[in-house]
């Protein structure tokens, strides 16, 4: 490799930045999802992260069908 190291991301280190980034996106629409834990009470970050995106999902299956809607626009300076 001509003294150039390679770089390699583990699986599990992109997955910790991607567990948390999931977590904002659906809290910022005001969904909430708790970790799973194993059965010593500590978080299991791999199922934690398949119910994230489960919950995701159902999420937006209930966008698709209008059962979840976004609150209307107010437009500056409008008044009632």
């Amino acid at each position: 490799m001509s003294g150039m190291q390679a770089s390699a991301v583990s699986p599990n280190s992109r997955r910790r930045r991607e567990l948390p980034e999931a977590l904002r996106r659906l809290r910022e629409r005001g969904v909430t999802v708790r970790a799973v834990l194993t059965a010593a009470g500590k978080c299991d970050r791999k199922k934690t992260a398949e119910r994230v995106a489960e919950v995701a999902r159902g999420v937006a299956a209930k966008i698709d069908l209008g059962v979840i809607v976004a609150p209307p626009v107010e437009e500056e300076g409008a008044t009632e």
